[in-house]
């Protein structure tokens, strides 16, 4: 029984991780102005036109999964660095379908939350997740590159992901592109957990009245 418990508590922490993880990353990534950004702060392009038509072609390159092919020679990327955008694009893919998976399941745990009264359950889960989300917060704030080691690692099978210091996509996608998604993705999270935590704990006592 206490095998089952745990085990449907750390379903219940990871469908709730879901969610707003996989919402933040759906939104950043379809929006064209970010990749615009980012090309337009690597320096690899000089005019306006290049930067907005660069802008354009990596957006379509990651939503749709094509050849990422700038007019820009100094852009040029490589053949394992086509392969690793066409990874990255898979996992975009897979990150929508992964959300709206989490959103119905979110809605199906708040209808038997409801119907089994299961708000304590919601309560401590979230309570439990929220402690060791910041707990993950702190350790990426001060060892940010070993969390970015290890989380590449868990999402790609290949080793394209380590790119030589010279990769054009280090130039278009840098560390501190990362660093504060990291922390946006990281604080969106846990303040969806603290409203899960106080709503349930407000159902649990509302329940109980």
């Amino acid at each position: 029984m206490r095998v089952l418990l745990i085990g449907g508590t750390l379903l219940l922490s990871l469908l709730l991780f879901m969610l707003p993880f996989t919402g933040y990353i759906l939104v950043l990534s379809t929006q064209p102005t970010v990749y615009e950004r980012l090309v337009r702060n690597s320096g690899l392009f000089s005019s306006e036109k290049e930067i907005q038509e660069a802008g354009q072609i990596l957006y379509q390159g990651l939503m749709q999964g094509r050849q990422i092919t700038f007019s820009s020679q100094q852009a040029k990327l490589t053949e394992d660095e086509q392969k690793h955008m066409l990874d990255v694009s898979r996992l975009l893919s897979w990150n929508f379908y992964c959300f709206l998976l989490g959103l119905f399941l979110f809605f199906l745990l708040i209808i038997l939350s409801y119907l089994k009264k299961l708000w304590k359950w919601l309560y401590y889960t979230g309570f439990g997740s929220l402690f060791l989300l910041v707990a993950i917060l702190g350790f990426g704030l001060f060892y940010f590159d070993g969390l970015f080691t290890l989380f590449h690692r868990m999402l790609f099978r290949n080793n394209l992901w380590l790119l030589p210091p010279d990769s054009i996509l280090l130039h278009i996608f840098s560390t501190g592109f990362f660093f504060r998604h990291f922390i946006g993705i990281f604080s969106v999270v846990c303040g969806w957990f603290f409203l899960v935590t106080v709503s349930a704990n407000h159902l649990m006592k509302r329940s109980k009245a």
